[in-house]
């Protein structure tokens, strides 16, 4: 029985990047030798699915099919702006999202910066670092001394989770439910997908692909 390639690597076909994209590349280069191509590319179409069909990146489809707004993803979110980029538009909702999550990661960059840095002088004599601290951490390590001990280890865990704890978190776009795209992930999460229609879509999806193979291997 033959193998598709989408089977052997599922996590490259979600990819949401543009067709410049080197996993949308790769992708596409193993649609390539797949006899399905060509009905698998429709079935994207058909179902609007996220991700590769077919050697057909979402931005491809999308223009194929020429939606409307509403049915792209919400501006401001990093799957409007990979989309806008691959159809060449300019978005200034999406362009400002973008800044804001870039201030956000220089943010917690530079405070990562000054959680682990050593107190500064105080009258030309440098303040060696309490422990425990996560100052004092940075010292153990440079040293390569065990920061275990002293419960500097566990300060710089602490003070760090808080950091990240107080980032905003981002919210990411996922395929609709019912559809194969969305089991795909609700296999990745342990979920069954009953519910929501999606195995039944995916068992759907194979049925036809099965068909149309038969069909192909009886006219051949």
């Amino acid at each position: 029985m033959n193998t598709f390639p989408c089977t052997t690597a599922p996590a490259l076909f979600d990819s949401m990047g543009g067709p410049d994209a080197p996993a949308v590349i790769e992708a596409k280069a193993l649609c390539r030798t797949c006899p399905m191509i060509f009905t698998c590319r429709q079935q994207g179409r058909d179902g609007q699915e996220w991700g590769i069909w077919g050697g057909e990146s979402h931005i491809e489809r999308n223009r194929a099919l020429n939606l409307s707004n509403e049915e792209r993803p919400e501006c401001g979110t990093y799957a409007a702006l990979m989309l806008h980029r691959g159809l060449g538009e300019k978005c200034e909702i999406c362009q400002e999202a973008r800044r804001q999550r870039e201030r956000a990661y220089d943010a917690k960059r530079r405070a990562g910066k000054k959680l682990v840095k050593a107190k500064k002088p105080v009258g030309g004599v440098r303040v060696k670092a309490e422990c425990p601290s996560p100052a004092a951490y940075k010292r153990h390590v440079k040293n390569q001394e065990d920061a275990g001990p002293c419960g500097c280890r566990e300060a710089y865990r602490i003070a760090r989770k808080a950091e990240r704890d107080a980032q905003p978190k981002k919210e990411r776009a996922h395929a609709p439910c019912p559809s194969p795209a969305a089991y795909r992930r609700h296999q990745r999460r342990g979920e069954s997908g009953v519910e929501c229609g999606c195995k039944a879509a995916n068992q759907a999806a194979g049925n036809e692909r099965r068909k149309a193979k038969r069909k192909e291997g009886s006219a051949a």
